[in-house]
């Protein structure tokens, strides 16, 4: 994980609603690069929850990068 991808972590986990678009932009674009593959446009279907599996998975490298 790059610096400027610890500094949008920072700055997404401080603040509270919906992901906009540009931060599922974002969220998709870091995925692809901490997990070195394809940049994949996941569904942003809620119920589906590819969003927010992308999430935690970046959380667990972003936490262990902040320790």
């Amino acid at each position: 994980m790059n610096k400027q991808d610890k500094e949008w972590m920072l700055n997404f986990r401080g603040r509270t609603g919906s992901v906009t678009h540009d931060e599922y932009k974002m969220i998709c674009e870091i995925h692809s690069r901490v997990f070195k593959h394809e940049l994949v446009y996941v569904s942003k279907c809620p119920s589906c929850g590819y969003v927010q599996e992308y999430l935690n998975q970046i959380n667990k490298v972003y936490l262990k990068t902040i320790k």
